[in-house]
């Protein structure tokens, strides 16, 4: 767990600090936002990617992956685009680090990361830390979570889950999202 977390940390240093304030150059397992998905994948291993039915407004799609053969930091990622859009170009995007049962251990790579990216986006503001209890189906728990917000109102965001039934895996989800699809998913996405 050591090194993922090396690993993570020695791609942010490669962000030049001038540019980090702009989130298109922060990449999550080598993509970022703005990007065609295409541009990584062919749309036929793309559309292999479970098909995530998460928002009652299909204005977005979700796609996730946990394959090994073409993660090599995260455990899983999930991709967000416009559904109508048939160059996928990415919207959101979040790469998850599991902690089994370890939800300790998540908090203080949150820490590492949160402090790592003060130093990468020095003119965003930090939000947090924030923690929310849910309820969705049969998952219930909490996140403890920061976000940045950048200046031009896109955001990066740093998050635990801690899940109260064991069949379910603590996580640390590291997300960027243009300000488009945030505002989707505060507004239009669950209602």
């Amino acid at each position: 767990m050591k090194r993922i977390l090396a690993i993570i940390v020695l791609n942010l240093f490669f962000i030049i600090p001038s540019q980090a304030d702009d989130i298109k150059d922060f990449e999550i397992e080598g993509m970022s936002l703005g990007d065609s998905v295409l541009d990584h994948l062919n749309e036929k291993d793309f559309l292999q990617f479970k098909l995530l039915k998460n928002f009652k407004d299909n204005t977005y799609s979700a796609r996730e992956t946990r394959n090994k053969k073409l993660l090599k930091v995260y455990d899983s990622l999930q991709i967000n685009y416009l559904s109508n859009d048939k160059k996928y170009k990415i919207y959101g995007l979040s790469g998850l680090i599991n902690f089994k049962n370890d939800h300790k251990e998540c908090m203080l790579k949150q820490k590492e990361v949160v402090n790592e990216l003060k130093l990468l986006f020095p003119q965003s503001k930090l939000m947090g830390p924030r923690k929310k209890n849910f309820q969705k189906g049969h998952s219930q728990g909490y996140w403890e979570g920061y976000a940045f917000k950048l200046v031009k109102g896109d955001l990066a965001i740093i998050t635990c889950y801690n899940y109260k039934k064991k069949d379910m895996i603590d996580h640390l989800r590291i997300s960027i999202r243009y300000k488009a699809y945030n505002d989707f998913l505060n507004n239009r996405a669950y209602k």
